[in-house]
């Protein structure tokens, strides 16, 4: 019976600068024999571009923390932030919305950095990134969570003071759902590896 492996990118797959040859290698024999294998990231599709290794095989991409999967064939679902939502912030937080633009990237998000992917005024943004000092990140977060918490979801960054925002209406969870549906999985097949906040749900639901 065909079977489900997703991963977390970041720190679970890609560790101290690299993929290992071996992992590369187990994942080519598992797909070979008609599973399924699934990188789950926080990343935006650049960051994971920039990282991955050109021998690693994946059938779908969720980049964002799950608010767009990519194949193959391109982006096959993405999940934008309500416009209001992402004004206001950028009202809130006095974002910089003049920075450099480095690029552009399926499934679009901006950052509180100097360089950015898009700029915030693009449509369709789909994550936002935060970065805090570390006097001031628990009273920003606990502010975010009490005026946002009801239309976003919020993931703190491990190792930083940075926080992230995607849509309520996705996650990776919900994505893994979606591409379960598309290949006609039982929830039994899936196997969840991670080691970050927004990967807790899908560790929790399936074999992780």
């Amino acid at each position: 019976m065909k079977k489900l492996i997703v991963s977390d990118f970041d720190d679970t797959l890609y560790i101290n600068g690299k993929i290992t040859d071996e992992d590369i290698t187990n994942i080519h024999e598992f797909r070979k024999q008609g599973n399924i294998f699934v990188i789950a990231t926080g990343s935006s599709y650049t960051s994971f571009l920039q990282k991955s290794n050109p021998n690693l095989e994946y059938d779908y991409l969720l980049v964002n923390h799950g608010s767009s999967i990519i194949t193959d064939d391109g982006v096959i679902y993405n999940e934008p932030l309500d416009n209001d939502i992402v004004h206001n912030i950028i009202e809130d937080y006095k974002l910089n919305t003049n920075y450099i633009i480095t690029s552009n990237t399926r499934g679009n998000f901006f950052s509180t950095a100097k360089e950015g992917l898009v700029h915030p005024n693009t449509k369709e943004i789909t994550k936002i990134h935060l970065e805090f000092d570390s006097l001031t990140y628990e009273d920003k977060v606990k502010s975010l969570k009490c005026k946002y918490n009801t239309y976003v979801n919020i993931y703190e960054i491990l190792n930083y003071y940075d926080v992230e925002l995607i849509s309520n209406k996705c996650s990776k969870l919900n994505s893994i759902d979606k591409v379960l549906k598309l290949e006609n999985i039982n929830d039994n097949n899936v196997y969840a590896i991670g080691d970050g906040y927004s990967d807790i749900e899908m560790i929790k639901k399936f074999n992780g």
